[in-house]
């Protein structure tokens, strides 16, 4: 009996160096815990995390040592123990150290029992997980700073679905471009966003798998949003994997392109308005320079025909005639050009008075007359309009009718017809000129009122023009508050024009009387001197030369000056003069600037020749003081009859 009590005290003693060599080797803190919380035994490893020696320990309880913010759960865990609910626990906790800080640790606890089988004290082994902790605080704000991240981005729709396709979150992005709540569409399948021939074709699961195979599946796609309404976004899908490398879901971020695109189509496009702008102003300039050479040429060969030999008198007049014509011609494509100037600028003047519609139209057909009967054309005229009377400026309204019928003639071959009517609809008058001509391409069509735009080639070298005409056309009824349209059924089969006014009530005295449409300056008897003492300013020396002899043929006295010193030298010499006639650019100052030196001395009517026609320039000459304003090339006799009207 005395061996067996000697093997089992030395079996006790292997037992105790074994639990002690453990208890002090150990890589973990260990203890053994009373009853009543004291550290009963502790190691090396545990003094070092929490930073006390053995004796400073053993003289506290794990109370003292337990972070507060863990200490209500650490006593629920080891009550539960005590009282045979649970065989044991575990808990993350924090041990505050002996210099303050907090330090992370993960302790188990079993309990241990007497040979009674009494609760006696517990055992703990304690591992340090400060350095797991910080790394899982690390990474639970990157996880937080990711979300407020996504969920801040509103310009993006950021979403993750589950490897089926079943969204799993949703960003305040998603909810803005999409318009579904996030608590409406998660578990729903991802189709939802897509459109209904894109979900027929597969597309969803087809972007999943390319995904999940390629790493990336981007394009750009129309989607839905919750109320049915499509725009175009540019997404990209990638896969979410595990550690071992399985997916786990899919994330899917996508960017509404659709105003983008809307842009950039829209830049496009004014791109290739400006190129074709730029090709009408090219295709215009060749135009314009053949336009204004063509009346030149046969002005000069005839002015080098006279030169080498001088004409017989009945060859003279014809001659002239025709360089009176081509200079009216190449005037009137100057007068065009600055019609059109002025309309883009919005200071067209206009001079407003009641016209009588159906009488503008009669006094173009007269002008005309001549034209249509060379081409055996017929003119139907239809003019029903009971109210034919508008508020207008009648000289421009008939440019425009002008211009309308004159192109009717001129597009009409032989033997055609040109139809002019009028009628009214409700308060307006419509005025709609007709013909059986060549028509108007459909292409042309959308151009048909812009400057600078013509038709085919062989058209305008057919016709020749700047098409300009119906640019003012436009820019002239729309002056007037109306509405100018065309329309042909295709080539070789006409095209109508049709104009809208406003009509305006005319009192009947007025009516019987007659209201005059367009007053003619040439038929105007205005009262005159007979004979006028006029200083002519022009530094030209033929023009002043060959004014100077027309004006002293009607009857005048003419002092010639070619410079602004000569002339207010002439002024001063005479004392005055009945009428003034200047150009304003003069080689030694401004013509503005002179007139502005005779009205200090005396008011005196004068005329302005010029070749600078804008209305800026017509402002500037009459607020220096010139009573009219012509527009060199200068016709005489509408001189002479703007002398009559300012030299009262």
């Amino acid at each position: 009996m005395a061996g067996d009590g000697h093997k089992d005290r030395k079996r006790l003693e292997d037992y105790e160096r074994l639990y002690r060599g453990l208890f002090e080797q150990t890589a973990f803190g260990m203890a053994r815990v009373g009853l009543d919380g004291r550290w009963l035994e502790v190691n090396d490893r545990l003094c070092a995390v929490v930073g006390y020696d053995r004796d400073e320990l053993l003289a506290r309880t794990f109370k003292d040592v337990t972070h507060p913010g863990d200490l209500d759960a650490n006593l629920d865990k080891f009550r539960r123990v005590l009282e045979g609910q649970d065989s044991s626990y575990w808990m993350d906790k924090r041990y505050i150290c002996k210099n303050g800080l907090a330090v992370w640790v993960q302790v188990t606890a079993s309990l241990i029992r007497d040979e009674a089988g009494r609760p006696d004290s517990m055992i703990c082994l304690i591992k340090d997980i400060g350095e797991r902790k910080q790394t899982e605080e690390a990474l639970r704000q990157s996880q937080e700073w990711l979300q407020l991240l996504i969920e801040s981005v509103r310009d993006f729709a950021i979403f993750s679905t589950d490897p089926r396709g079943r969204v799993a979150s949703w960003n305040a992005g998603a909810e803005r471009c999409y318009g579904f709540r996030e608590d409406e569409i998660l578990g729903q399948e991802i189709d939802v966003i897509f459109t209904p021939e894109d979900r027929a074709a597969g597309v969803p699961q087809r972007e999943l798998s390319e995904a999940a195979e390629l790493g990336q599946a981007a394009d750009n796609r129309w989607h839905l949003r919750k109320d049915g309404s499509r725009f175009l976004v540019r997404g990209a899908v990638t896969p979410m994997r595990d550690r071992a490398g399985a997916i786990v879901g899919f994330v899917k971020a996508t960017h509404d392109i659709t105003e983008r695109i809307r842009l950039e189509e829209n830049l496009r496009a004014a791109r290739q308005q400006a190129e074709e702008a730029n090709k009408a102003k090219d295709d215009f300039l060749a135009v314009l320079s053949h336009e204004l050479r063509t009346p030149l040429n046969p002005i000069m060969l005839a002015v080098s025909s006279m030169i080498d030999q001088p004409p017989r008198p009945e060859e003279l007049a014809p001659a002239l005639e025709m360089i009176r014509q081509n200079v009216d011609l190449q005037a009137r494509i100057i007068d065009d050009l600055l019609d059109v100037m002025k309309i883009v600028r919005g200071k067209m003047p206009l001079h407003w008075g009641i016209c009588d519609c159906d009488d503008l139209i009669r006094r173009v057909l007269e002008i005309i007359r001549t034209e249509v009967r060379s081409k055996d054309q017929r003119i139907k005229l239809d003019l029903n309009a009971r109210n034919r009377y508008v508020n207008a400026d009648a000289a421009r309204l008939q440019q425009v009718l002008w211009n309308l019928i004159k192109n009717a003639v001129k597009f009409t071959p032989e033997g055609g017809t040109i139809t002019v009517s009028t009628r009214n609809e409700c308060d307006e008058i419509l005025v709609e000129v007709a013909d059986t001509g060549m028509g108007i391409e459909p292409e042309a069509m959308r151009h048909i009122f812009d400057a600078f735009h013509q038709g085919d080639a062989e058209t305008t070298r057919k016709f020749g023009g700047l098409g300009l005409g119906l640019a003012i056309c436009r820019g002239v009824v729309e002056a007037h508050g109306g509405h100018i349209s065309a329309d042909s059924p295709g080539p070789g089969r006409g095209a109508t024009f049709r104009i809208r006014l406003k009509t305006t009530d005319v009192p009947g005295d007025v009516r019987e009387a007659g209201v005059r449409s367009v007053r003619d300056p040439h038929s105007a008897e205005i009262p005159a001197r007979t004979r006028l003492n006029i200083l002519l300013v022009e530094d030209e020396p033929t023009s002043l030369q060959l004014m100077s002899k027309l004006l002293v043929g009607l009857g005048h006295d003419v002092v010639t000056a070619g410079t602004a010193a000569d002339a207010w030298g002439a002024f001063q010499q005479t004392g005055g003069f009945d009428l003034i006639i200047s150009d304003i650019g003069l080689p030694d100052g401004s013509g503005l600037d002179l007139m502005q030196r005779f009205r200090a001395v005396r008011s005196v009517p004068a005329i302005a020749l010029t070749g600078y026609g804008m209305e800026e320039d017509i402002r500037r000459s009459r607020e220096a003081g010139f009573s009219a304003h012509l527009t060199k090339p200068i016709d005489f006799s509408k001189l002479a009859a703007m002398i009559r009207q300012v030299a009262t």
